[in-house]
């Protein structure tokens, strides 16, 4: 998948494909199946790739050294932690394959996404906080920047800031512990995701003047943090 200048777009050796209007919101949404039956419109009768045109050498010659000279200051992608969307897929899907099935008809990836779609979009705001609480866990935990693939130049880059932990980050530190001792059945290893929806449910459920606490250390921690780096 590739953001180009007219926006998104598959990309397959010679070939590009416009992404489908309905999933330009959200492509990873996209399955497989549809992705490479685009790929194989934009191919040739004969299952070919379409002709690209001949670069003049000189041309061929200078693209070579600078991708050679590049190609040291790439840092490679790092992988992406599951967003909002995606945790709620995986949660949902296996319930929208078992109510779609029809007898032992087959049924198809196309339907049950469209589905998953549908019920994303009118979910409540209340219902959708623990998935976003669970992706950013998941994201600050893998210390990645969901979505954002960078590549760096030999310039010297200014590092950033980094983040103090906010009021739900704070909570979660001082209750996993119990969390995690109370969800352990015998010596069966408990699931991180089991975890952070618990963690998530009782943040959720937390009085005001219990959040105080958190909002307060939060807020002193952030502003040390600024004091200490300086303007």
């Amino acid at each position: 998948m590739v953001d180009g200048k007219f926006g998104l777009y598959l990309k397959w050796g010679t070939i590009n494909a416009g992404v489908p209007q309905d999933l330009l919101d959200d492509v990873d949404a996209m399955p497989v199946e549809m992705a490479m039956n685009l790929v194989k419109q934009k191919m040739n009768k004969d299952g070919t790739t379409p002709a690209s045109k001949k670069k003049p050498a000189a041309a061929e010659k200078s693209k070579k050294k600078a991708k050679t000279a590049t190609a040291k200051a790439i840092e490679p992608k790092k992988k992406r932690t599951p967003n909002s969307y995606m945790l709620f897929c995986s949660e949902h899907r296996p319930e929208v394959n078992e109510r779609l099935a029809v007898d032992s008809t087959p049924v198809k990836m196309v339907d049950v996404t469209k589905e998953l779609a549908r019920q994303w979009k009118a979910i409540e705001p209340s219902a959708r906080l623990k998935y976003d609480a669970l992706a950013l866990e998941l994201k600050t935990e893998a210390g990645t920047d969901v979505g954002k693939a960078k590549t760096t130049t030999v310039k010297a880059i200014e590092p950033k800031k980094k983040r103090t932990p906010n009021s739900y980050m704070l909570f979660c530190s001082e209750h996993r512990p119990e969390v995690n001792e109370r969800l352990a059945v015998d010596s069966t290893p408990v699931k991180m995701v089991d975890v952070t929806k618990e963690l998530a449910r009782q943040w959720k459920a937390i009085e005001p003047s219990a959040r105080l606490k958190y909002d307060a250390l939060a807020l002193e921690l952030k502003t040390e943090a600024e004091i200490s780096s300086g303007p």
